[in-house]
């Protein structure tokens, strides 16, 4: 009984350890790429309206 409870908490205890970290390492790429296109697009737009005025 017991080994199947602790193999059972520490199965468990290593999926609440992996699954938030995946979530933050995709978390961290999803804003990054938010950053640089948000980035991309000012650089954009102030190129244009450099042309422009």
């Amino acid at each position: 009984g017991w080994i199947k409870m602790g193999f059972l908490s520490w199965e468990s205890g290593i999926d609440l350890i992996k699954v938030p970290a995946i979530q933050q390492k995709r978390m961290v790429t999803f804003l990054n790429q938010i950053v640089v296109h948000t980035e991309k697009l000012a650089n954009l737009y102030l190129f244009i309206q450099k042309i422009i005025l």
